[in-house]
């Protein structure tokens, strides 16, 4: 009889051996993790973020410390603890005296134009030019500007309004000033120039009287609690 051929069979891999080589084929399709970078936006938000810390950073420090020492800083915190020290009362007495005119003509409906506080600023404009100094730096050197000028002489002349309606000047008075200050008044004057000089400056004199009698009453009739020992 023909002996039977026996058909090849492949052989069986074991399953662990399948897995394996199937893990491989698919990490061998699989495509490099994309690198997704921020939109552009958000990295000019974290640049802004970032300077704007360290501008708060330098704001603090300016506002912190005043001056440095061999490194050693000397804190806005000591300074204003000497300044108030060494001024803090007379500050707070004026601080005080300002906002008691500013409420009293307030009330009343007592105001000072533009105009008014201009022709006084041209008025010591003029005087300070006299003297042959430059009136800006006239101010520099009262450590002044302009708009606080301005702000004083409004305030002085809302006291002076508050504090008397007139402060009449009689001629016996301007004779009388003369007389007893000639070596002191100006020499260049006519006789008419000294008498409105004189008389201007007795005004003067009379309305800072009145306005330092009136702010010591207003000062008794207010209610003022100070909580600061100096």
């Amino acid at each position: 009889m023909p002996t039977k051929k026996r058909s090849k069979q492949t052989p069986v891999q074991p399953v662990e051996e399948q897995i394996v080589q199937e893990e491989q084929i698919e990490k061998s399709f699989q495509f490099p993790p994309l690198k997704i970078n921020p939109p552009p936006y958000k990295m000019i938000s974290i640049a802004l973020a970032i300077i704007a810390i360290i501008g708060v950073v330098y704001y603090a420090k300016q506002q912190l410390i005043v001056a440095t020492v061999n490194n050693q800083a000397i804190t806005r915190f000591q300074l204003i603890s000497e300044l108030e020290k060494r001024a803090g009362k007379n500050v707070l007495d004026s601080l005080i005296q300002k906002e008691i005119v500013v409420q009293e003509a307030k009330k009343k409906k007592i105001v000072v134009t533009d105009k008014e506080v201009q022709e006084e600023i041209k008025r010591l404009e003029a005087e300070v030019q006299k003297q042959g100094q430059n009136f800006d730096a006239f101010l520099t050197m009262q450590n002044i500007s302009r708009a606080e000028l301005d702000q004083e002489i409004r305030l002085q002349k809302l006291a002076t309004k508050l504090a008397t309606s007139s402060a009449g000047v009689t001629d016996a008075e301007v004779a009388d000033y003369i007389e007893k200050n000639k070596s002191y008044l100006p020499q260049d004057q006519t006789e008419e120039q000294l008498k409105v000089t004189v008389r201007t400056q007795l005004t003067r004199q009379k309305e800072q009287q009145a306005v330092t009698q009136w702010l010591d009453k207003a000062r008794q009739s207010a209610k003022i609690e100070i909580t600061t020992k100096f």
